[in-house]
């Protein structure tokens, strides 16, 4: 039985059709197809009709099995549920309209009390990989360095018992990056936020048992240097604490090693300034930036925060034998 259910009315057509078909029925759905690419358009209009259970996923369309029993559809959900209740799964890494938590290489979106409606608009999903070997030629976003893994809630969620839950388990190359959230196609976003990557939430797991030892700086962030890894830690901390940019410059002890493309001009430095984004995450009142750094002898670290024509907030200076705090830069001091 081959129906075409037209966008922006077929959620309605799809509800229509769905009522005379029983439980157990399977159905495949076919991506609309435009210049040689497959768009989910008509994946979208299925957002009315929570009974279709994701099955398989195909290249050009997904397979669904008709499920209408108010419970979760799979162990993963039940699981995943009973960790969070626990306290096991930790705190939210964000607080929104769902409460999204990292463990591992598991996402969990929870949101309760919850209906339908609240799960009608699309997912958004956004890795950025550390290695640009890692950009997917079939999931990656056009023209960026992030790949797309956007969803809709039936192919990772279910709804029961005043509840939504949705568990996405991450690809496992190194992420540099997560933003998620939930949009409308053609109105925007309803809510996004960046989320702690694994190895942020690792990076942080070592320093709160005191397994990173103390920071090499305690200033507006604590700034700690653990081998090749510069941390720099804030609690409690909110996103205007992370607005302004981190300045970042490395002295080599060799001269070769300044760097054509980082080396500031006339200096004895390479510049890599960055915004934390890059190389952080703000959850459950925390920002965490860590950066690795180059392969070379680095013979002294300058690191802190400015603001572009205004001058630096905070900055701190770390040899090798001894650090140099300053804790309040004058506007404009270098």
């Amino acid at each position: 039985d081959e129906r075409y259910f037209a966008s922006g009315t077929g959620q309605e057509q799809l509800r229509r059709w769905l009522a005379d078909v029983p439980d157990g029925t399977y159905v495949i759905w076919f991506h609309n197809r435009y210049h040689n690419r497959y768009y989910d358009y008509s994946a979208a209009d299925m957002r009315g009709a929570p009974e279709l259970e994701p099955v398989a996923e195909m290249a050009d369309g997904v397979i669904f099995r008709i499920d209408r029993s108010d419970t979760p559809r799979s162990n993963p959900h039940l699981s995943a549920y009973a960790s969070i209740v626990s306290g096991d799964a930790g705190a939210p890494a964000i607080r929104s309209t769902f409460d999204v938590r990292v463990n591992g290489a598991t996402l969990t979106y929870l949101k309760e009390p919850c209906v339908a409606e609240d799960v009608t608009a699309k997912f958004f999903l956004h890795l950025v990989p550390s290695d640009e070997a890692d950009l997917s030629a079939a999931s990656r976003h056009q023209g960026s360095g992030t790949n797309n893994l956007d969803f809709i809630f039936a192919q990772r969620g279910a709804i029961w018992d005043g509840k939504c839950l949705a568990v996405v388990t991450l690809p496992d190359y190194e992420i540099a990056r997560i933003r998620t959230g939930q949009y409308i196609g053609g109105e925007g976003r309803l809510w996004e936020a960046d989320l702690p990557t694994p190895h942020l939430l690792s990076a942080y797991a070592s320093i709160v048992p005191g397994d990173a030892g103390a920071p090499e700086v305690r200033s507006t962030f604590d700034v700690r240097l653990d081998g090749a890894t510069l941390t720099y830690l804030k609690e409690p901390c909110v996103a205007e604490d992370v607005a302004a940019k981190f300045f970042l410059h490395l002295y080599p002890s060799d001269e070769a090693d300044l760097s054509a493309d980082r080396r500031h001009i006339g200096s004895d430095f390479n510049n890599q300034d960055f915004d934390f984004p890059q190389h952080g995450a703000i959850w459950d009142g925390k920002c965490l930036g860590v950066v690795t750094l180059p392969d070379y002898e680095i013979a002294r670290i300058r690191t802190g925060q400015y603001i572009s024509g205004e001058g630096k907030i905070w900055q701190v200076e770390i040899t090798d034998s001894s650090y140099l705090l300053r804790r309040n830069a004058e506007p404009g001091e270098s």
